[in-house]
């Protein structure tokens, strides 16, 4: 009877030795398990934070861009006006350019004439 006893608590003792082996693998698993969730939270804040530092640089690029949109824009303005100004300036060369052709050919014509005269003047003093 006091043999049986002893088997019985060999056999509890066992028992709860295994289930604490058991229960060690179990802890184990679970802490590498925990382990990994920790690495994986780490890397989705850090990929959180590069993403939002992603939207912060986009953000500031388009708020950057807006600047130099308008200073583009006001620049193709100014670059019109002179062109404007350009062509309304050659325009005004082109006139004064044809006025003077016009005037140089009737100082030609005149002198023609006066030259024609004085050429007949000479004939009629008989030289």
């Amino acid at each position: 009877h006091h043999l049986k006893l002893l088997r019985e608590q060999e056999r509890d003792l066992l028992t709860r030795q295994e289930n604490i082996a058991m229960a060690k693998d179990d802890y184990k698993i679970r802490q590498m398990d925990v382990t990994e969730a920790e690495k994986e939270l780490e890397y989705a804040k850090t990929e959180r934070n590069m993403r939002e530092k992603d939207v912060a640089t986009a953000r500031h690029n388009v708020k950057n861009a807006a600047i130099p949109l308008t200073e583009a824009s006001n620049i193709v303005e100014k670059v019109k006006s002179n062109i404007d100004e350009l062509e309304h300036n050659i325009y005004e060369c082109n006139e004064k350019e044809r006025q003077l052709n016009n005037e140089i050919s009737a100082v030609q014509r005149d002198r023609k004439r006066f030259q024609d005269s004085l050429g007949e003047a000479q004939i009629d003093l008989g030289h």
